[in-house]
C-alpha cells in the first residue's frame, strides 16, 4: 500500500494456465496517465528527505519517535480508507470476500506496521538515505528468489543475472562502508542496525507481493488497497496504548509548519495520492511496464539526498556510485518482462 517505492513490486511470470497481466487499455487520455505516472515517480523519489527530517535528530531538534510517526502517518486517514472500502466493496463477490479476507488482513499487517515501523527505526540511524533506499528497493530481487524457491516461477537467465548484480552492488557498498568506518574516516554514515531494519522492511514487502498477486484475479486492486490499508491502520490504532510513547502528543505539539508540510508530503501525497494514481495507471498499462519505470525511484532518492541533505554528499564516492548502478541495473533486469 504505502511503500516509498511500491511500484517496484515484482510480478512473477504467469505459469501455464494462469492469467497473464491485463493488456494495456486504449490510448485515450494517454498523456494524462503518463503525466500521473511521472508525478508519482517524482513524489516517491523525493519522499525519503521529509521522512528523515521528521524522524532523525540530526535534521530536527524535535524528531518524532518511530512509533509516534507510524501513528501520525496512517491513523488520520482511517476514515477515508473506510469510505473507499465501502465504495469498492459493492463490486466484490461475497464468496471471494469470505475466502480471502484473512489474506487481506495479513497484507495490511505486513505493509503498514511490519514495513513502516522498521523503516522509521532505520531512518533514525546514521545510515545514509541513498543506501537505505537501495536496501528497501531489493524487494523485487528477494521476491524473485522466493518465487523460484517455492516453485512459482522457473529461473530465467536474465533475472538470475539481475539478482547477482543487485546483491554484488549492495555488497560492494557495504564493504566500502565497513572499511571506511573501520578506518575512522569522517562522519559515520553507515549503521548495521539501520541496514538490518531496512532489510526487515524489504522482507515485509517481499512477502506482501506474492499475496497481492494471489488476490489479483479475484479482486479489484483498489478494493485490496482499501481493505489492506484499513486492516493495517486498525492494527496500529488498536496497538496505540502499548505502542505510543507517553509523550507522543507532546511530540506532535512541537512540530513546526515545515514539519507538518513534511508530514502532508509523506502521508497524503506519497502514501495515499501517489499510490492511488499508480493503481489507476495500472488500469491503462501493464504492470511489468510500470514496474520498470518505478525503478527510477532510488535514483531520484540519491538526487534528492545530494540536494537537500548536504551532510550525506560525502557518501557518494565513485565506488559507491558504481555499486548503486549495479544494484539498480540488477533490479531492472529482474523487473523486465521476459520475451515470449
Amino acid at each position: 500500500m504505502v511503500s516509498p517505492t511500491p511500484g517496484t513490486a515484482y510480478s512473477p511470470t504467469p505459469r501455464a494456465g494462469e492469467a497473464a497481466s491485463p493488456p494495456a487499455a486504449a490510448q485515450g487520455g494517454r498523456g494524462l496517465v503518463l503525466s500521473s505516472i511521472a508525478t508519482t515517480i517524482l513524489i516517491w523519489g523525493f519522499a525519503f528527505v521529509p521522512l528523515k527530517r521528521l524522524t532523525n535528530s540530526e535534521l530536527t531538534p524535535h524528531p518524532l519517535s518511530p512509533e509516534a510517526f507510524l501513528f501520525l502517518r496512517f491513523v488520520p486517514f482511517l476514515l477515508l480508507l473506510l469510505v473507499l472500502l465501502a465504495r469498492h466493496a459493492r463490486r466484490e463477490r461475497p464468496e471471494h470476500l469470505r475466502r480471502d479476507w484473512p489474506l487481506m488482513a495479513l497484507m495490511g499487517l505486513l505493509i503498514v506496521p511490519a514495513y513502516h515501523l522498521p523503516l522509521n527505526l532505520a531512518l533514525r540511524t546514521p545510515l545514509h538515505t541513498g543506501l537505505l533506499s537501495l536496501i528497501v528497493n531489493l524487494s523485487p530481487v528477494i521476491t524473485y528468489g522466493l518465487a523460484v524457491g517455492l516453485g512459482q516461477e522457473r529461473p530465467r537467465r536474465a533475472r538470475t543475472v539481475g539478482v547477482t548484480l543487485a546483491f554484488l552492488g549492495v555488497a560492494a557498498i557495504f564493504l566500502e562502508e565497513v572499511i571506511h568506518n573501520g578506518a575512522g574516516g569522517g562522519r559515520a554514515m553507515f549503521s548495521w542496525a539501520g541496514a538490518g531494519w531496512g532489510l526487515v522492511s524489504c522482507a515485509s514487502w517481499s512477502v506482501y507481493t506474492p499475496l497481492r498477486r494471489r488476490l489479483a484475479p479475484r479482486h479489484d486492486s483498489r478494493f485490496v488497497f482499501s481493505a489492506s490499508g484499513t486492516a493495517g491502520t486498525l492494527a496500529v490504532l488498536l496497538l496505540a496504548p502499548a505502542l505510543l510513547p507517553r509523550d507522543a502528543f507532546h511530540q506532535y505539539a512541537a512540530l513546526t509548519a515545515i514539519d507538518w508540510a513534511s508530514w502532508a508530503y509523506v502521508s497524503l501525497l506519497s502514501s495515499f495520492f501517489a499510490y492511488w494514481a499508480w493503481l489507476l495507471a495500472l488500469t491503462r498499462y501493464e504492470a511489468s511496464r510500470l514496474a520498470s519505470t518505478a525503478n527510477l525511484v532510488p535514483v531520484l532518492v540519491h538526487v534528492s539526498a545530494a540536494i537537500f541533505l548536504p551532510g550525506e554528499r560525502n557518501a557518494f564516492t565513485p565506488s559507491y556510485l558504481v555499486g548503486a548502478a549495479l544494484a539498480v541495473l540488477g533490479t531492472t533486469l529482474v523487473l523486465r518482462e521476459p520475451r515470449a
